[in-house]
């Protein structure tokens, strides 16, 4: 024999209102409804259903303000110590009058896959010396541009610390290392774009100096590190400490300092729209929903067909609506 057509054997089970099956059926019910819930909140990251933040990588935008501060730690041949002053912002120059010296500045932005986004930004300072002047310290802050325009629409200027002491004299000192985007907070995603911090600069280039007074380097550090929402730092540094050679030497000399900055691609963390939230939290709903939906099925066919909870079965040949 052939079988050629086949119907399922549908079975129906009925029990009085406020019986135990009755009951029964309501209690596995709630649980389908409520169970995907609680279920989400030791399975997702966030703690629940509903998501609170979210990430995105971005390669931001960043340019060099042509605003930097160099400052290098001198002594003469007798063991006093000084320091030679340099600044782009001409007003912070007059801060230093007796330290200022004029160098010779370089920058360059380069795209090497040509993308239109800045890869790197180098940065160059050369600074000549008499020759009694030994140079046992450089230590420089600059001044970008730093702009994310993805999902979170952010502009801000970020600033970069570079520097370091050794105990013997120096003719160069040459960092490299990658402009990141540090945050202590989520970022709430807005219509427009933001500007963090433009109510706060650093500097007040009218009157040349800090809001604070903050005309030493360590101070306009303490100012920006308490920048509590975010701000750009450079991390992975590698510093080279070039040694002067002849010390000795009666001839005038120069100090170059070069700093070379990566513009990696940034984790960012966000606040997501409310959208995105209940898009999120239905796909978490709905994909544990299918497996419970599956086990309370499987159990609650086991319950009936043996009768647990006492029910009237009736059996169709076809789907009855």
């Amino acid at each position: 024999m052939t079988e050629v057509f086949a119907e399922p054997l549908y079975r129906r089970y009925y029990a009085p209102r406020f019986s135990i099956a009755y009951f029964f059926s309501l209690f596995c019910h709630a649980v389908l409804l409520t169970m995907p819930f609680f279920l989400a909140y030791p399975f997702h990251e966030n703690g629940g259903i509903w998501l609170k933040h979210d990430t995105f990588w971005e390669q931001p935008k960043s340019a060099y303000l042509y605003k930097a501060i160099v400052v290098l730690q001198v002594e003469d041949v007798s063991g006093t110590p000084g320091e030679i002053f340099y600044s782009t912002i001409g007003g912070v120059n007059a801060l230093r009058p007796r330290s200022f010296r004029t160098a010779i500045i370089r920058s360059r932005e380069i795209d090497n896959n040509l993308d239109g986004v800045m890869d790197q930004i180098y940065f160059s300072a050369i600074f000549p010396l008499s020759a009694n002047e030994r140079v046992y310290g450089a230590h420089a802050l600059l001044f970008f541009n730093y702009t994310l325009q993805d999902r979170v629409k952010i502009n801000t200027e970020g600033m970069v610390y570079a520097g370091h002491d050794s105990g013997l004299a120096g003719s160069g000192l040459f960092v490299n290392g990658d402009l990141n985007f540090i945050q202590r907070y989520p970022i709430e995603i807005r219509g427009e774009s933001s500007t963090l911090y433009g109510d706060e600069p650093l500097f007040d280039e009218q009157t040349g100096s800090t809001q604070i007074d903050a005309s030493v380097i360590k101070n306009i550090v303490e100012k920006y590190s308490r920048r509590l929402y975010a701000n750009v730092r450079m991390e992975n540094t590698l510093s080279i400490w070039s040694r002067a050679l002849d010390v000795t030497s009666t001839t005038d000399k120069q100090f170059n300092f070069t700093l070379t900055l990566n513009i990696p691609e940034q984790e960012v963390r966000y606040i997501p729209k409310a959208a995105d939230v209940l898009k999120d939290g239905w796909i978490k709903y709905l994909s544990l929903f299918v497996v419970v939906s599956y086990l309370l099925r499987t159990f609650c066919s086991f319950v009936f067909n043996h009768q647990i909870v006492g029910t009237r079965v009736e059996k169709h040949w076809y789907r009855t609506v």
